[in-house]
C-alpha cells in the first residue's frame, strides 16, 4: 500500500490529483519526488506543477522537491571517484514503485507533453529488491 513517483517534470492535472488523493484516502502512502524551481531546467513546467501542489498536500500526498544543493552534494561524492560531472544539478530519473514489488523505469515524465505529444517508453519490472532499493533511496533523501 505504497506508491513512490520520481518525475523531474510533474504536472498531474486534475485527474492525477484526484487519483493520487483517492489512493491516500484508501490508505495508500503516496510520495512524489520532483525538481524544485531552483533545480528545474524548465521553469514553465514547475509553474504548471505549482498549480496542483496545495491540493496534493491537502489530500495527504507527500511532496518532496529536490534542491540543487542536495543533488550537487550527491554528485560531488560520486564525482570524486570519476573526476567528471555537470554543473547542472537537477533530477532526471523517471521511475515509480508500487507496493515495494513493482518498479517502472523509463522516459515518461508525468506531464501533459509526455502523455500527449512525446513518444515515451518504459519497462515494468516485478522486483521486490529493486523496488525496495528505490524506496530506501527516496526515504533517505
Amino acid at each position: 500500500r505504497k506508491v513512490i513517483i520520481v518525475s523531474p517534470y510533474f504536472i498531474p492535472k486534475d485527474q492525477g490529483v484526484n487519483r493520487l488523493t483517492e489512493w491516500v484516502k484508501q490508505g495508500v502512502e503516496v510520495t512524489v519526488l520532483t525538481n524544485s524551481l531552483a533545480a528545474t531546467d524548465v521553469a514553465a513546467v514547475h509553474a504548471g506543477y505549482g498549480h496542483y501542489r496545495a491540493a496534493l498536500l491537502r489530500g495527504g500526498v507527500k511532496l518532496w522537491e529536490l534542491k540543487p544543493s542536495s543533488l550537487a552534494a550527491l554528485k560531488n561524492q560520486k564525482n570524486k571517484k570519476h573526476k567528471t560531472g555537470s554543473s547542472q544539478a537537477s533530477l532526471h530519473a523517471k521511475t515509480m514503485t508500487l507496493d515495494d514489488k513493482i518498479i517502472f523505469v523509463g522516459s515518461l515524465n508525468l506531464d501533459p507533453r509526455s502523455f500527449d505529444l512525446n513518444t515515451e517508453m518504459g519497462v515494468l519490472v516485478q522486483s521486490e529488491k529493486l523496488s525496495i532499493m528505490l524506496s530506501d533511496w527516496v526515504d533517505d533523501k
